[in-house]
């Protein structure tokens, strides 16, 4: 029995979450039920406030899945909002538990994976551990026992429960929105990093996009560029550039981010409406969580474009052809103020992608020092 048929026998009907590969085949077995409702959300807080709603007002409970580097934004409306001692609406967690203490994982893992269990036990909740070897009746039984005590739980799977379905990525990634004319994603990249200007400050963002990069850099491709590689907080990356843009106003600076990251942070740019900086933010649109298994996004037909528009970019954008895109560059490149460009892309993988191969720390001194900030 998987952990999906345990919340179904429970009378278990909604759920809600943020993708996560340690997660991979609870999420197949969600797009291939019945009898589930599902929502994806654009972040962990809003799965949680998504999952108390429906649970408000059904009186029945709702699971909400995540990794647990999730965790933190899911603590504000958790904690303020739905914990015991506020308005008691209790749920179940199904979170993948990257960084495990004694394991090895990336380095952004790491922090967030020692101190797991101790958010946990801040929201009063025990969790069951899930590995290989967990049985059936060990997953009903904890469900029941919460459930009768009307109490919050959480299964915290290990790194490699639940990845061992085979399923055809391509499958998953239709539903992830209409596919209109696209640019190959490789392609993108190399169009963009033959775009940017010698001295430009680069971030990267979170899943294939930094790796991607560091892969085409070994190959020979925007050598004059060392990226800021966000791998991870997830949406942060062009919060970072924003920041680095009002830090130094000379040089030109670019973040090449995800779709899934504008959705879950966008918002926060907003600030661009009001203060000088000198941005090109381009977003790679493929409509799914590619690195984690290829999962839609919460909203994959979105023009997000228009939605920058009304944050009040100074020029926004969406391209779907390469002659296009390279006109778009170059006037972004010439451009003053804040220019955002949503990519129309495909899902391509490049194959090998590479780790970072230096601690993080000396990435960052390296990064300081290329760019002539010190």
């Amino acid at each position: 029995m998987s952990i999906l048929s345990a919340l179904k026998e429970s009378g278990v009907e909604f759920i809600s979450g943020v993708p996560d590969s340690t997660l991979k085949d609870l999420l197949i077995e969600i797009s291939q039920t019945t009898g589930m409702q599902h929502q994806a959300a654009a972040c962990e807080g809003s799965a949680v406030s998504i999952a108390a709603g429906y649970s408000l007002i059904t009186n029945n409970y709702s699971c909400v899945y995540m990794q647990n580097s999730g965790l933190t934004n899911a603590l504000s409306p958790f904690l303020s909002m739905t914990a015991n001692r506020i308005f008691n609406i209790p749920l179940i967690f199904v979170i993948g538990w990257r960084g495990e203490p004694g394991t090895v994982d990336e380095p952004q893992h790491c922090m967030v994976g020692e101190i797991t269990l101790q958010i946990l036990s801040w929201m009063n909740i025990k969790p069951l551990l899930y590995t290989k070897s967990t049985l059936d009746i060990e997953v009903k039984s904890y469900l029941n026992k919460k459930m009768s005590a009307g109490t919050n739980m959480a299964i915290l799977v290990k790194k490699g429960t639940l990845n061992t379905k085979i399923k055809n990525q391509t499958e998953i990634q239709q539903k992830g929105g209409i596919t209109a004319k696209e640019i190959p994603r490789k392609q993108s990249l190399l169009t963009i990093l033959n775009s940017i200007p010698k001295g430009s400050l680069v971030f990267t963002g979170i899943g294939y996009t930094s790796r991607e990069i560091m892969k085409l850099k070994e190959e020979g491709i925007g050598s004059d560029i060392r990226p800021f590689p966000c791998i991870g907080g997830m949406g942060f990356s062009s919060h970072f550039a924003i920041g680095s843009s009002i830090g130094n106003k000379e040089k030109k600076v670019y973040c090449i981010d995800g779709d899934g990251s504008f959705l879950m942070q966008g918002m926060g740019n907003t600030v661009v409406s009001n203060i000088s900086v000198n941005l090109v933010h381009i977003v790679l649109n493929n409509r799914v969580h590619n690195s984690v298994g290829g999962f839609p996004t919460c909203s994959p037909n979105l023009c997000l474009s228009q939605i920058a528009k009304s944050l009040r970019y100074t020029k926004s954008v969406t391209v779907s052809e390469l002659n296009e895109l390279e006109i778009v560059l170059l006037e972004a490149a010439q451009t003053k103020g804040s220019y955002f460009i949503e990519i129309l892309c495909g899902t391509q993988i490049m194959d090998d992608l590479p780790r970072p191969k230096e601690s993080l720390s000396i990435i960052k001194e390296k990064f300081i020092s290329s760019s002539e900030l010190c």
